[in-house]
């Protein structure tokens, strides 16, 4: 049987990325998700909506979970429970509030999926089979979804690249940016939707 307390860390990671957030205000800390308790936390993520209100996503061992709060109080959703380890989490609001989140699917799907609520309820997809990690997202002016991650391949092809991916003609297309590396991966859109995402210390900037 698990030990309660070996889950109280990862909760108070998830209540840490509040605080910038309630600084004009003065610290404050609170529970987002409770009582529950996460099997193997790991990532999380945090985006703000148009009305300056808080978005988080969050993975363990057993699921993605969202939360938002609308002001007055938190509310929770579960993105997704079919599949094994999610973790490399990332979230991203468009121009109307709606939210997307991209997240590793670990064993046995092995997957990069894409989840968003754009519908007015949770919808996942494969982004890349292969799978990805070191996510990050980002969201041009026509809401359109730009991804960067990390792909690696151990024995016998040893791959390590930078892979970006979208959905800007209307299914998702990847590609490989860079094939010497692609750990701690970054992506942001210019005011002209161009994409530029960081790989360590090099700039990628598409045209």
């Amino acid at each position: 049987m698990k030990s309660r307390n070996s889950y109280l860390i990862p909760g108070v990671l998830i209540i840490a990325l509040l605080l910038p957030y309630s600084a004009l205000a003065g610290w404050r800390t609170g529970c987002v998700d409770c009582p529950r308790y996460f099997d193997g936390m790991n990532s999380r993520s945090l985006a703000l909506d148009s009305s300056g209100n808080p978005h988080i996503v969050y993975g363990s061992r057993d699921g993605v979970y969202y939360a938002w709060y609308d002001g007055v109080s938190w509310h929770t959703e579960t993105v997704n429970i079919d599949g094994g380890i999610f973790a490399s989490i990332a979230i991203a609001i468009d121009s109307s509030d709606k939210v997307h989140i991209i997240y590793y699917d670990g064993y046995p799907n092995r997957a990069l999926k894409y989840a968003t609520n754009a519908s007015g309820s949770w919808v996942s997809e494969v982004v890349d089979s292969d799978g990805g990690w070191a996510t990050s997202i980002a969201i041009d002016s026509s809401d359109k979804v730009h991804i960067s991650y990390s792909y690696y391949r151990g024995y016998p092809d040893y791959i390590n690249a930078l892979k970006y991916a979208t959905n800007a003609s209307g299914s998702w297309v990847s590609e490989v940016v860079d094939s010497d590396g692609g750990w701690a991966t970054s992506i942001a859109i210019d005011s002209s939707d161009k994409v530029i995402s960081v790989i360590m210390l090099v700039i990628q900037i598409m045209t």
